[in-house]
C-alpha cells in the first residue's frame, strides 16, 4: 500500500509539473499573441500615417486640374504606399511636372520617392537651374550623396527613374529630359506644325511623337554622362502622357504575358481622337480587362507593381496661384523634433518647400540642447511621443528659458493631449499627420 500511495504521488507530481508547464507555455504563447497583435496594429497605424503623408505631398487631383483643366491621372500603388510618384509645380510662367519610379515598391519605394520628391522641390525652388536636364543633373548628385553611393562594391544601387518636362505657357514650347523613361505626344495629322525629327508612330489620325530618355537612372551608375536636353514645340490639341513602367510591365490577358510597351503606345494612339475623359476610362478599362484573366491557378493576376499614368492636354490655367509659391521662409530656422526619420523627411521636404533651414531632434532632450545651443532657431515643431524625454516635458523646459521662442505641438487632436500641450506652454497645435496647407498656414501666423 506504501509503495502504491507513492506512485500515485509521483504520478500526481510529475501530472501537476506537466500541467503547470503546459500552462506556462500557453501563458506565453498568449503573451507573445498579444504583443505580436499589439505591434501588427502599431505596424498599420504607421502604414496608413506614411500614406496620408504621401498624399499630402503629392499635388491633388483637384490642384492638377485647377492648372491644367485638361488632364487625367491614373495612379495604382501595389501595396498600400508607393514607390512610384508625380509631382507638380508652377513657378512664374513654366509649369514643372514630374513622374518618377523608384526602386522597389512599399515602404521602401515610397522612402525613395518622398527623396525625389523633396530634392525636385528644393532644386527649382532654388530658381537657379530650371531646365530639365540641369535638374536632373543636380538631383543624382544630391541623391548619391543621400544614400552614400560612390560607385563601390556592395554599396546600395538604388535610384530613380524620372520623365521630367518644363511646359513655358508664354510660347507653348516643351522642354523635356528623361532617366530611363521616355514621354510621348499624340498629335494630329491635321496639325500645321511640322514634325519634329524623332521617332513616331501613326495611325490614319495621329503621330505619337516618342521623346526617348537617356538609359540611366537618377543614381549611381557606371556608364554615367550628363542628361540630355530636348524641347518641342506644342501644338494646343496635342495629348502628352508621361509614366512610370507599371502599366506596361503588368501580367494579364489569356496568356499571362506583360501588357507591354508597344501594346501601350498603340492604345495611347488609338485613344489621341477621344477627349481627356474618355482617354482616362478607355485606358484604365484595358488595364482592367486585361488583370481580369485568370493564371492556370485560376487566380485573377495581382498587380505586379506600382502603377502611374499623367496624360493632359497644353490648355493652362495660367492665372492659378498653385502651391505655397509666395512663401519665403529664408533665412528663418525650424527644429523639428521627432523620433522618426521617415517622419523627419517627410516634414523636411515640406518646409524646404518655404526655403526655411531645418534641425532635427530625435528626442525632447536633443530638442532642449539645440535650443540651447542656437539662438537663431525661430521655431519648433514639437513631436509629443518620443524616448528619453516627451514633448510636454521638452516643451515646458524650452519655454522656461527661451519664452519668446514658438512650439507649435503636433498632436492626434484629442482633448488631453491639448489640454496637456497647452499646460506644457505650447503656442499652437497642429494635427497629425501633417497636411501641407495646415502646416503652411499654422507657421505663417508665426513666421510671417
Amino acid at each position: 500500500m506504501e509503495e502504491q500511495k507513492a506512485e500515485i504521488i509521483t504520478q500526481a507530481s510529475i501530472y501537476k509539473k506537466s500541467h503547470d508547464d503546459s500552462s506556462a507555455k500557453n501563458e506565453e504563447i498568449s503573451r507573445q499573441n498579444i504583443i505580436f497583435e499589439q505591434n501588427s496594429i502599431k505596424f498599420t497605424h504607421s502604414i496608413n500615417y506614411a500614406l496620408r503623408i504621401q498624399q499630402a505631398l503629392f499635388p491633388s487631383e483637384a490642384q492638377i486640374k485647377q492648372l491644367l483643366p485638361e488632364s487625367f491621372l491614373i495612379f495604382k500603388p501595389k501595396d498600400v504606399v508607393s514607390g512610384d510618384f508625380y509631382w507638380l509645380k508652377l513657378i512664374e510662367n513654366k509649369i514643372f511636372l514630374a513622374v518618377g519610379d523608384c526602386t522597389g515598391h512599399g515602404v521602401p519605394g515610397a522612402f525613395m520617392s518622398l527623396l525625389g520628391t523633396s530634392f525636385l522641390q528644393e532644386i527649382v525652388s532654388q530658381k537657379q537651374q530650371l531646365r530639365p536636364d540641369q535638374i536632373l543633373n543636380t538631383m543624382r548628385e544630391h541623391l548619391k550623396q543621400a544614400l552614400k553611393q560612390t560607385g563601390k562594391r556592395n554599396e546600395t544601387s538604388d535610384g530613380i527613374d524620372l520623365s521630367l518636362c518644363v511646359i513655358d505657357m508664354n510660347n507653348n514650347k516643351l522642354q523635356f529630359a528623361g532617366a530611363n523613361n521616355p514621354i510621348y505626344i499624340a498629335r494630329s495629322l491635321e496639325s500645321k506644325l511640322p514634325l519634329p525629327d524623332i521617332k513616331n508612330l501613326s495611325n490614319d489620325s495621329h503621330h505619337l511623337l516618342i521623346i526617348e530618355a537617356d538609359m540611366m537612372p537618377i543614381g549611381i551608375y557606371r556608364k554615367e554622362k550628363p542628361f540630355k536636353y530636348s524641347e518641342v514645340q506644342l501644338d494646343e490639341n496635342d495629348s502628352i502622357f508621361m509614366l512610370s513602367d507599371g502599366y506596361q510591365d503588368q501580367l494579364g490577358g489569356n496568356q499571362g504575358l506583360k501588357y507591354m510597351t508597344y501594346t501601350l503606345k498603340r492604345a495611347l494612339l488609338e485613344t489621341a481622337s477621344f477627349s481627356i475623359n474618355e482617354q482616362y476610362s478607355q485606358l484604365l478599362d484595358n488595364l482592367d480587362n486585361w488583370m481580369s484573366f485568370k493564371d492556370d491557378s485560376g487566380n485573377l493576376y495581382e498587380q505586379v507593381d506600382d502603377i502611374v499614368l499623367f496624360g493632359f492636354s497644353p490648355k493652362y490655367n495660367s492665372t492659378l496661384n498653385f502651391e505655397a509659391r509666395d512663401i519665403n521662409w529664408q533665412g528663418k530656422t525650424i527644429l523639428v523634433a521627432e523620433d522618426q526619420e521617415l517622419f523627419f523627411i517627410i516634414l523636411k521636404g515640406l518646409i524646404k518647400r518655404t526655403r526655411a533651414s531645418v534641425l532635427w531632434a530625435k528626442n525632447g532632450q536633443e530638442a532642449i540642447d539645440i535650443c540651447d545651443e542656437n539662438r537663431n532657431i525661430n521655431l519648433v515643431l514639437m513631436d509629443i511621443d518620443m524616448p528619453v524625454m516627451n514633448g510636454y516635458e521638452a516643451t515646458k523646459r524650452i519655454k522656461e528659458k527661451h519664452q519668446d521662442l514658438t512650439v507649435i505641438v503636433q498632436t492626434a487632436m484629442s482633448k488631453e493631449e491639448k489640454q496637456k500641450s497647452f499646460a506644457a506652454g505650447a503656442d499652437d497645435l497642429i494635427s497629425k499627420p501633417i497636411q501641407n496647407n495646415e502646416l503652411i498656414n499654422t507657421v505663417s501666423k508665426y513666421l510671417n
